[in-house]
């Protein structure tokens, strides 16, 4: 067997490998050590460089390497370390869920006595998350005081990232589409809400502050969602641990 016939059958051989190892089968339906007797290996040698040989060879290990980093993880998983470094992350990334709950929390308690102060009484934080929040007159609150609106009485503030903008946070109003309304009406809702509207976008003092306690809240929940992010990777993908 010349030195290009035993590379192309040590190619065959990986490839064998790594297609029986992923899909059960062999890459070549063929009895490999009957078919290196026969002259279509040796054409079928002679046709391939060694260069495309290496090539190939470089592709199939790369595989190869790869199936036995998987196994030797799935074994390392198993054990006690393996055990303790996935439950270590899986214990923090609920902390920072809980984490970040309790912010939201506390923070729409805040904003909302914001809101009440600046706009009035009836007016609450209809709801509040990581990158926005909606504002609007309070219907009525439900058993655990969560409000809800009165429809089409709100407005949006947008404060995540925008990411085409140097990824500075957006400090951003939309207030939608607020509908017809005959004037010879009792339309007193209507005009509070065109007044909050205004009051809240003219605003130069308690708005400013609450614009930056809220750019502080998102950055810090940013920086855990990051730290998250980090972990789920590590616990998905736990190859450089092994």
């Amino acid at each position: 067997m010349t030195k290009k016939e035993s590379f192309y059958y040590e190619l065959m051989k990986v490839q064998n490998e790594v297609s029986m190892r992923r899909n059960g089968k062999p890459f070549k339906a063929v009895n490999l050590e009957e078919y290196i007797t026969t002259t279509a290996f040796r054409k079928k040698a002679d046709q391939l460089t060694m260069k495309k040989l290496e090539e190939e060879m470089a592709v199939w290990q790369k595989q190869l390497d790869a199936l036995n980093e998987e196994e030797a993880v799935k074994v390392w998983l198993d054990t006690d370390e393996g055990k303790a470094y996935i439950k270590a992350r899986e214990d923090r990334m609920a902390e920072i869920r809980g984490n970040v709950r309790a912010m939201l929390v506390e923070a729409q308690k805040n904003v909302s006595k914001t809101i009440k102060m600046l706009l009035g009484e009836q007016w609450d934080v209809i709801s509040f998350g990581t990158r926005a929040m909606t504002v609007g007159i309070v219907e009525k609150y439900d058993e655990e005081g969560n409000p809800k609106g009165l429809f089409g009485h709100d407005f949006d503030i947008f404060y995540d990232i925008d990411w085409f903008n140097n990824k500075q946070y957006r400090w951003e109003m939309n207030y939608g589409t607020m509908g017809g309304f005959d004037l010879t009406e009792d339309n007193s809702t209507r005009i509070q809400h065109m007044v909050g509207i205004a009051k809240f976008a003219s605003d130069k003092e308690k708005v400013p502050a609450l614009r930056d306690y809220i750019h502080n809240m998102a950055k810090a929940i940013r920086t855990m969602d990051e730290e998250y992010w980090k972990l789920e990777q590590e616990v998905k993908n736990p190859k450089k641990a092994a």
